[in-house]
């Protein structure tokens, strides 16, 4: 007589996470992106972002080189920690600045969908001059 176990079926398994994952709330979270932008010697960038909701919504800035890594907060003497997270109020605005040379960009991910959001790149030279302007997309 051979003794068997009686274990769940994989399907059966498959069906029982789709229903907890189905069920559980899971927050819209939407980013944005500008182009890069070659900032000169002794020039700075500041990311704003603009919250578009009708609710406070979470933010979060990154300040970003041309290889994909956060530009470090200390080495360019950034006005707030790379990367930001803040609570916007509807229709403000939360930016970051950091100074140095370089290819820079920004990412823009906010809780609430895309719609809820706008972002852009400023750049500067060294005479604090705006050199352009970037929309994220």
């Amino acid at each position: 007589m051979s003794r068997r176990c009686a274990v769940p079926s994989v399907s059966a398994f498959l069906v029982a996470m789709g229903v907890l994952l189905c069920d559980t709330p899971i927050a819209e979270a939407a980013t944005r992106v500008t182009p890069p932008f070659s900032v000169p010697f002794g020039g700075s960038v500041l990311c704003t972002a603009v919250n578009l909701s009708a609710a406070p919504r979470t933010v979060t800035i990154e300040v970003r080189d041309f290889a994909g890594n956060l530009v470090p907060s200390a080495n360019a003497n950034c006005s707030a920690t790379n990367p930001k997270t803040t609570t916007v109020d509807p229709g403000e605005v939360s930016p970051i600045g950091c100074n140095g040379s370089g290819y820079r960009y920004c990412k823009f991910t906010i809780k609430g969908g895309k719609n809820s959001l706008r972002g852009v790149l400023r750049a500067f030279d060294g005479a604090d001059a705006t050199i352009g302007v970037l929309p994220a997309e």
